[in-house]
């Protein structure tokens, strides 16, 4: 077979094969073993800005689903407030009220349990000893 050098038609224009590397990327050379071989990086994946507010909600409610777990719900709902303070997304501004006011109440109650259990803890401590 022939090998020819004819360009293929598309829409009437011709069109050649090429490889076209991503601009924003270098190209890597590493060896496996047994063939020299190029490859461009993974790239990095941070959270966009629109996606505050979105972490925002699913903090804040699982912070309030897991309110009897004192420092995980904590943790969460603050997480949850700085969230939506970052989103700057007007596209996500319901997110970012839910999780803004999810996070609060999930902090408010966290700090009221644990008011309640030292308040239970003293009470019993001094029940305790004015028995004896």
């Amino acid at each position: 077979m022939e090998n020819n050098n004819e360009p293929i038609l598309i829409n009437g224009e011709p069109a050649y094969e090429t490889q076209q590397e991503p601009k924003h990327y270098e190209r890597m050379e590493y060896y496996d073993g047994k063939n020299y071989s190029t490859t461009y990086p993974p790239r990095q994946q941070k959270p966009k800005e629109e996606e505050y507010g979105l972490i925002s909600m699913i903090c804040g409610i699982i912070g309030l689903l897991f309110m009897g777990m004192f420092p995980f719900s904590t943790v969460l709902g603050i997480v949850a407030v700085i969230m939506a303070n970052k989103s700057t997304s007007p596209e996500e501004e319901s997110y970012k009220k839910v999780g803004k006011i999810t996070g609060i109440i999930s902090i408010v109650l966290s700090a009221l349990i644990i008011i309640l259990f030292i308040a239970i803890i003293a009470i019993a401590m001094s029940a305790g000893a004015a028995s004896v």
